[in-house]
């Protein structure tokens, strides 16, 4: 009998192990197709903002490092590089997009770009999240405002900013 217990508690743990390693190992897709996250050519902006938040938590910034300015992209490798940064933006934990809601929007708001975009992301440490749970935007461990512009009318959407918590 005492053996019994102790080969099921065994498997139990192993099979308990694996299952917490699987949900760990998960990383949300958003949506996209493999296609959007392996090129990203004709994305909406709010697909922009979703491969962002991927490969942010990925940790694989090189990735997108053509949907970001130069000044994001500096800022985001610099975070990693400097671990004794405390900003809850460059966590070292996932947080994972919950929600994208667009509040502003110009066209042609000067010669330089065709359009530019403003949008609040709600974004959640929750591991249900992981397993498709979408809180409601109270849940929201944070929110950040990202600015997004294209340049021309054919051009990709490019993240120029991405703000502070709000």
């Amino acid at each position: 009998m005492k053996k019994n217990f102790i080969k099921l508690s065994i498997i139990f743990f192993i099979v308990f192990s694996f299952v917490v390693i699987f949900i760990y190992g998960l990383n949300p897709k958003y949506g996209l197709t493999s296609e959007q996250l392996k090129k990203h050519d004709n994305l909406t902006a709010e697909q922009t903002i979703k491969i962002f938040a991927y490969y942010t938590n990925k940790g694989n910034l090189n990735e997108i490092n053509n949907i970001l300015s130069p000044n994001v992209l500096e800022e985001f490798k610099g975070s990693e590089q400097d671990k004794s940064c405390n900003n809850e933006k460059y966590s070292s934990n996932s947080i994972f997009l919950t929600n994208i809601e667009q509040i502003e929007k110009e066209n042609n708001s000067n010669r330089k770009i065709y359009e530019r975009r403003i949008y609040l992301t709600y974004w959640s440490d929750n591991l249900l999240v992981k397993l498709g749970y979408k809180p409601n935007n109270k849940n929201a461990t944070y929110s950040t405002e990202i600015e997004l512009i294209k340049e021309t009318k054919d051009s990709n959407w490019i993240i120029l900013n991405v703000g502070n918590p709000i």
